[in-house]
């Protein structure tokens, strides 16, 4: 089954090259079940689009918008705050004795952490990653796989899942029309 994922992800990298597709390749990571319990997910780190091993085995549109939604995240820039929260923390390691490198650390931890909890700011990302996941694969298999990922994590009350699924919804609606 990973290879239909591998398959599925060579295909969206070359269907939409991200702007940052020449430092970060995005790639795949399945993790064991003993790290991740009976719960399915999928998040992105970095370049690493993580899956769960419960989740391997999900229909074609759900992995089709799994996928499309986390490569959303990479090809749409979210990664970046990831890749700022670590460059200050090796500046705070490799500054240890400096103060001035200490407090420019802090500042950019601080900063970075601020955007990441934001619930505006994670909404939006979250609707801008849906937003790819229907360009490549069209709304209703978005909505599909949406539905099926909040039935497998029972997250299906939060307020941006239910904005996320009224949005889907509603490209479904807009697409039907004549």
């Amino acid at each position: 089954m990973r290879q239909a994922w591998e398959a599925d992800l060579e295909s969206i990298k070359h269907r939409m090259p991200s702007r940052w597709a020449r430092w970060v390749q995005p790639r795949l990571v399945v993790l064991p079940a003993w790290c991740t319990g009976r719960r399915a997910g999928a998040w992105t780190l970095f370049n690493c689009i993580i899956i769960t091993q419960q989740q391997r085995d999900c229909p074609e549109g759900v992995r089709r918008y799994v996928l499309g939604h986390e490569f959303g995240h990479i090809a749409r820039g979210h990664t970046a705050l990831q890749w700022a929260w670590l460059a200050g923390a090796l500046l705070y390691v490799g500054g240890i004795s400096h103060p001035a490198a200490i407090a420019t650390s802090l500042v950019i931890q601080t900063m970075v952490m601020a955007k990441m909890l934001s619930t505006r700011q994670e909404a939006a990302r979250e609707l801008s990653a849906d937003d790819v996941a229907v360009e490549l694969f069209g709304a209703s298999v978005a909505l599909e796989g949406a539905r099926w990922m909040c039935a497998q994590r029972g997250d299906g009350e939060g307020a941006v899942r239910r904005r996320r699924l009224a949005r889907l919804e509603e490209c479904v609606e807009r697409d039907r029309r004549p």
